[in-house]
């Protein structure tokens, strides 16, 4: 992708713009600065027609022609040669006696109204006709050639109004059949297509409706051939230009060079660094082309038409907050111009001081502009405001803690946090753990009517004073009242006659001793005797390798207590008895039988102690007669302590062929 817009270097590496002209021309390292646009001046082709007498021969000036187009023809109705005008002019004579009339139709109907202001009564009239012939040539060079577009730089020489006015046109077509068109004029330097597709070829022509000026094929890229990024903006007419992203071999270097439309080289620089950033100023805004080249090829094209017209960024608003807590929104030109100011509407929030934070007023600012609404928010801190903690409401934990007793029904004291809220806020607070030397416990022990108890007394000091609880815990139940409770039960069994029910059941009868319960040495003189028929009883079985039971229930109410107590008598375990010879038991599985054979326990009805024998079988098959059906006879034969044991069972086919045993 060679670039001649870029097929050179400047003798100029720092940049500054001045130095890079000598006697308004740039000085180049290659000697090729041939895409420089030349100030040629457009050439005009005249045609002069004079009729008139001998004696006013060539007497008309240069100034008084009138162009025209086209060929025209003389009083005595030759036509003219335009090819021989275009390197000087002619002048034709004819006899002073041509009327106004006749000179219109001499010189043909497109200048009819030129002809229309010669008098009758003059005798000689003199007829200028101007032909346009463009001098129009244009070379075109590639400047840049990426995946989806292209960049060219025209040179036009010879350019005149006319050229324009009838139509130059920049076409490109490509082979997949698309077709782009863009219209030139006397300002085009750059012409760039846009939206095409990678590694496609394109052709490119210039041309006006009667002439193709140049006629070449390119191709976009295959892929991203990026090797630097340029960006430009406007900051005021000073012109900003941020380079970044550039990939450099260890010998290369970069040119950065802007033009305008006009072709004049505005800025250039040589640089080697990977991120840069220029600047430099212009009169008035201009459209500017920044082309960034590496060894001759450009790598990256940026384009800014700087303008005078604002053009807001809505996307970046900024906030400006004043001393009183009013505030501005505004937007940044991007063309460099002043910035777009909006006053906003402000309301706010007051927040009240806490135990830790200052109170803070919450300004808001809220403005609508360009269809869109904005808001921002300024927090004003009332310093020192803050209330601070007072903690003068205090609440005590009581945490008890492991009990150490042997019976497992006291505890061995508190473990204790006085808690100190602040007044303010109860989610802010203080723990202070009581030093157990300050918690002092008293125990007072039942009586007949009273249970005992313990009261334990907590003291903490606090920002020098005192502040105590108290614990009363109850021995619940412990009142010692007059109450007797059984002490001894003592299980006789009944002799002589009746000492069994009908179940074979042996019998008891239960003898309660009462004791005191606060004095084990004080025996109540009542004693308390439980017949044989009030104590119930339940029998769980033995089996064969299990102990069974009798419990026995033995139960008295006396005024408002209840006594209760319970005796176990054991059953020996039966041990197995299992019969003499095996059992057999037959089952059908699919199209056969098949038989089991075990030797049962007979204490065992659930039979979970079998021991199940290995069982040979067979089977004899009967065929079927006239007058009965064919039949099967399955025999079983098991050994068990040397002695053969058979079973056999008779299946008819019918049977066979039946669901079920």
């Amino acid at each position: 992708m060679k670039s001649e817009f870029n097929n050179y270097h400047i003798n100029n590496p720092d940049g500054a713009s001045e130095r890079h002209f000598y006697d308004g021309r740039l000085s180049f390292g290659n000697d090729n600065p041939h895409y420089v646009q030349e100030n040629v001046p457009p050439q005009e082709e005249i045609l002069y027609v004079n009729e008139s007498s001998n004696d006013l021969e060539g007497t008309i000036a240069s100034d008084q022609a009138v162009p025209t187009s086209g060929t025209t023809d003389n009083s005595s109705g030759s036509k003219s040669d335009l090819s021989s005008l275009t390197s000087s002019p002619s002048v034709a004579t004819t006899a002073s006696s041509v009327s106004a009339a006749a000179t219109t139709s001499a010189i043909g109907s497109g200048i009819g109204a030129v002809a229309g202001v010669v008098a009758s009564a003059v005798t000689t009239a003199v007829i200028v006709v101007a032909v346009f012939i463009s001098t129009l040539s244009v070379n075109l060079s590639l400047v840049m050639a990426d995946m989806d577009c292209l960049v060219f730089r025209l040179e036009m020489q010879g350019a005149q109004e006319q050229d324009f006015e009838n139509g130059i046109y920049a076409l490109l077509d490509g082979n997949d059949g698309s077709h782009y068109e863009q219209t030139l004029n006397a300002d085009s330097i750059y012409v760039t297509f846009t939206d095409l597709k990678p590694n496609q070829s394109y052709v490119v022509r210039i041309k006006s409706d009667e002439k193709v000026f140049v006629e070449q094929s390119f191709f976009t890229a295959s892929s991203a051939m990026s090797r630097g990024i340029i960006d430009m903006r406007n900051e005021k007419n000073n012109v900003r230009i941020d380079v970044r992203d550039v990939v450099l071999g260890s010998a290369e270097f970069y040119t950065l060079s802007v033009t305008d439309l006009q072709g004049n080289l505005l800025f250039v620089k040589d640089d080697k660094k990977t991120e840069a950033s220029y600047s430099f100023s212009v009169s008035e805004p201009k459209t500017l082309h920044c082309a960034l080249s590496i060894g001759g090829v450009t790598y990256a094209f940026a384009e800014l038409a700087m303008t005078n017209e604002p053009e807001y960024n809505f996307d970046s608003p900024v906030w400006t907050w004043a001393s009183d807590n009013t505030a501005t929104l505004s937007f940044i030109d991007i063309n460099g111009g002043d910035p777009l100011i909006i006053p906003a509407v402000i309301t706010s929030v007051d927040t009240p001081p806490t135990c830790e934070e200052d109170g803070y007023t919450t300004y808001i600012a809220t403005s609508e502009t360009n269809g869109n609404s904005y808001s921002d928010e300024k927090i004003v801190i009332r310093e020192g405001t803050a209330c601070g903690h007072d903690f003068s409401t205090v609440e005590f934990f009581w945490e008890p803690k492991p009990d150490l007793s042997d019976d497992g029904t006291s505890i061995s004291g508190y473990d204790v946090i006085a808690r100190f809220y602040c007044i303010r806020n109860q989610e802010h607070f203080s723990d202070i753990t009581v030093d157990p030397q300050e918690i002092r416990h008293e125990t007072v022990l039942p009586s007949c009517e009273e249970d005992g108890y313990t009261t334990y007394t907590a003291t903490v000091t606090y920002n020098n004073k005192e502040y105590a609880d108290t614990r009363i815990v109850t021995d619940m139940g412990t009142a010692l009242g007059h109450d007797y409770s059984s002490t001894e039960y003592i299980w006789t069994p009944v002799t002589g006659d009746g000492i069994t029910d009908a179940e074979n059941v042996p019998l008891f009868s239960v003898t309660i001793n009462f004791l005191c319960a606060h004095n084990g040495e004080h025996v109540s003189p009542d004693v308390l005797t439980i017949e044989p028929e009030n104590v119930d009883y339940s029998i769980t079985s033995a089996t064969c390798d299990t102990d069974g039971k009798i419990t026995y229930y033995a139960f008295l109410a006396h005024g408002d207590k209840e006594y209760a107590d319970e005796k176990e008598v054991v059953l020996p375990a039966l041990g197995h008895d299992y019969n003499a010879t095996p059992v057999f038991t037959w089952y059908k599985n699919g199209g056969e039988y098949l038989v089991t054979a075990a030797l049962v326990c007979a204490n065992d009805v659930d039979q979970n102690h079998d021991i199940i024998l290995e069982t040979e079988c067979s089977w004899i098959y009967t065929k079927p007669t006239g007058t009965e059906d064919g039949y099967t006879t399955y025999i079983a034969t098991v050994m068990y302590n040397g002695v053969a044991y058979s079973d056999t069972k008779i299946v008819t086919d019918k049977e066979l062929n039946q669901d079920g045993v």
